[in-house]
């Protein structure tokens, strides 16, 4: 059942854990028909490092991802998130986070929500 799920989207009001990038991955390898993840995901390995933006995750590319939601995962060098994403979901179509209707009232919307 699991390498077949094409959707999966944990509850996007209510993101208070966060997966690393790595579990992340670790996901999308187990789970290559997914079209659509909504996911909060702790990008700190990724902002203090960043990686090469032409060089897929240890040779992983997820070829069905499209679209996003990664909630209220913060972030500091949105051009590395991009490159990591771009990487490893190189037909990704949309990325949001940080919906106003979710989280507007949330002290770190104006600060996170401009760098997604």
């Amino acid at each position: 059942a699991w390498p077949l799920l094409e959707e999966l989207h944990f509850n996007k009001s209510h993101m208070r854990r966060h997966v690393t990038s790595n579990t992340f991955v670790s996901l999308l390898q187990r789970c290559p028909c997914l079209i659509s993840v909504g996911i909060a995901v702790n990008w700190s390995a990724i902002d203090k490092r960043g990686i090469s933006p032409d060089v897929p995750y240890q040779g992983f590319a997820h070829k069905a991802l499209s679209h996003t939601f990664f909630g209220n995962s913060k972030i500091s060098r949105p051009t590395r998130i991009a490159a990591f994403i771009s990487a490893i979901a190189p037909n990704m179509e949309s990325v949001e986070a940080w919906d106003n209707d979710l989280y507007d009232d949330n002290q770190d919307f104006d600060k996170y929500s401009l760098r997604w």
